[in-house]
C-alpha cells in the first residue's frame, strides 16, 4: 500500500513538474523528446509495479479465501461435534430423570402392592380343606333319600 501511495504521489509531482520543464538556473531545457522518453519509462515502470502489486493482491486474496474455507470447515466440523456431544449429554440426563422417578417411586408402588395383597383374601390349606369336607357333606346328603 505504501508503494502504491508513493507512486501516486510521484505521478502528481512528475505532471507538476512537465508543465514548466526547466531547471533552475533556467539555462538548462529538456527537450520534448527527452521528456516524452522518459516519462514512457516512469510510465511503464509504474504499470510493472501496478502488475506486481496487482499479481500479490490475488495471491493473498485467494489465501484469504482458502483460509475463510478451511475455517468454516473447521467451525461446521466443531459444530457437528458439539451437536452430537449435547444429544449424548441430554439422553444421558433423560436416562438419569427416568432412573431418579423409579427409585422415587419404588416405595409408593411397594406399598401399593403391599395393600392390595393385604386386602385380597387368601385362602390357606385349611380353608381348602375344609370347604372339601363342607362340599362331600352337602354331596352325601343329597345322595341319601
Amino acid at each position: 500500500m505504501r508503494k502504491l501511495l508513493s507512486v501516486i504521489g510521484l505521478v502528481l509531482i512528475m505532471s507538476g513538474a512537465s508543465n514548466g520543464a526547466v531547471s533552475e538556473d533556467m539555462s538548462v531545457y529538456v527537450r520534448r523528446d527527452v521528456f516524452d522518453a522518459k516519462m514512457e519509462a516512469f510510465m511503464n515502470e509504474i504499470r510493472g509495479e501496478f502488475q506486481v502489486m496487482n499479481a500479490k493482491l490475488e495471491s493473498l486474496s485467494r489465501r484469504v479465501d482458502d483460509n475463510y474455507q478451511k475455517l468454516n470447515e473447521r467451525i461446521d466440523s466443531i459444530h457437528h461435534s458439539l451437536e452430537l456431544r449435547i444429544g449424548d449429554l441430554r439422553e444421558n440426563i433423560y436416562w438419569l430423570i427416568v432412573l431418579l422417578g423409579i427409585i422415587i417411586c419404588l416405595p409408593i408402588v411397594q406399598k401399593i402392592f403391599q395393600s392390595v395383597k393385604e386386602s385380597r383374601p387368601t385362602v390357606t390349606l385349611e380353608d381348602v380343606k375344609r370347604l372339601i369336607a363342607e362340599n362331600n357333606a352337602e354331596l352325601l346328603k343329597t345322595l341319601r333319600p
